[in-house]
């Protein structure tokens, strides 16, 4: 049960952290209001189910019982592995799939920040990228829909990744007995 309860705290995190971004550093928008639901209902469900029907690790029976009363289910070392160590390392990658679309585009990341007032601004047709090229607004949206789309890829694969970490906590996946 904690491997399924860590896939999905960490698989929460790349959803949080793209809003905080918005808000506290101006960028736009890395992902939007549908990526969030195929992230939340599509990538992270059918694993996290997966996951709490997988067979037992090998060296369960060597492990004490657990204590109901004393030994908690969510630990402070399961939050803070979910949110800070697997969390900030596939918003990350995400971020470098975002950041690598606009680069792509015309736009360095230094040239985003604080940009994100006139950036949704509908009104706006005059934004110029880092080399001096002018962008109206449905321009910016195809730009920051592509940028959107890396964003998701890089976390759909992150989450593959951590389906693998996830399966073996303490044994590695090299010395696992299956079948």
């Amino acid at each position: 049960m904690k491997k399924t309860i860590g896939y999905i705290l960490a698989g929460s995190v790349t959803t949080l952290y793209p809003f905080m971004i918005y808000v506290i550093f101006g960028f736009p928008i890395a992902i939007g209001t549908i990526t969030v639901l195929l992230i939340a209902l599509g990538t992270d469900m059918m694993p996290a189910i997966a996951l709490a029907y997988e067979k037992a690790e090998s060296d369960i029976m060597k492990l004490h019982p657990r204590n109901p009363r004393t030994d908690v289910l969510v630990t402070r070392s399961l939050l803070l592995r979910s949110y800070f160590q697997v969390g900030v390392i596939m918003s990350s990658a995400g971020f470098l799939g975002y950041f690598v679309a606009f680069m792509h585009h015309g736009w360095k990341p230094w040239d985003l920040w604080q940009l994100r007032v006139k950036w949704d601004d509908s009104t706006i047709n005059d934004i110029y990228d880092s080399y001096g090229t002018p962008w109206t607004y449905d321009e910016r949206l195809k730009v920051q829909t592509v940028a959107q789309s890396s964003y998701f890829i890089c976390i759909v694969v992150c989450q593959w990744m951590d389906v693998l970490v996830s399966k073996t906590r303490r044994v590695s996946i090299f010395k696992q007995k299956f079948g």
